[in-house]
């Protein structure tokens, strides 16, 4: 539930994250979604099916329109603010906006890990989200078992919280997530 607030529709940001960008999914960038989402590790620890189909590709550019309109997800391609190169998606989501607050989650393509690209665009939309949507607390939950992910949140100034029993999957087992949060005001949630 978005609590009220007004459709985001209106909004077609570009996320400044140097040296990367933030910009809404299209359609132009299909047959790449299709290809980076084939990744076993994308599966893994992410929500994208497996096996991932071209109906399921074409189904995410469309709820991501949709979450988009309704103001309750914003989903961002990560992509070199230089080529364009597309590098993995981002995205805000499960905005509560009576709260101001929301959860990110990223994934990225197998070559655009290792290089400090998830710290740097959470780090961004976070930045954006407290200045630009205005939220005041942000979460970010990880497998038990990414301690990538973890470390990026960390990475990123994200506290971690605890954990949370059986919040995702890590491949088809259920999975302990790892909470991490982070306050526009900087007090300890």
């Amino acid at each position: 539930m978005n609590g009220g607030w007004p459709p985001l529709a209106w909004m077609q940001p570009i996320v400044a994250a140097w040296p990367y960008e933030l910009r809404r999914w299209t359609g132009a960038d299909l047959p790449w979604l299709f290809d980076a989402a084939q990744d076993a590790e994308v599966q893994r620890w992410t929500s994208v099916p497996s096996p991932y189909t071209l109906a399921d590709a074409l189904g995410f550019l469309g709820r991501a329109d949709d979450h988009w309109a309704h103001g309750t997800h914003l989903h961002l391609a990560i992509t070199s603010a230089d080529t364009g190169l597309l590098l993995g998606n981002i995205v805000l989501k499960d905005i509560d906006w009576s709260y101001r607050r929301a959860e990110v989650g990223y994934w990225l393509a197998r070559d655009a890990r290792g290089n400090g690209v998830a710290s740097t665009a959470v780090v961004g939309l976070t930045a954006w989200a407290f200045g630009e949507l205005g939220l005041d607390t942000i979460e970010l939950r990880a497998a038990v078992g990414n301690l990538a992910s973890q470390a990026v949140a960390r990475r990123s100034g994200y506290l971690h919280m605890g954990m949370e029993p059986g919040g995702c999957f890590d491949g088809d087992t259920r999975s302990d997530n790892a909470l991490f949060v982070i306050r526009r005001d900087g007090v300890r949630p």
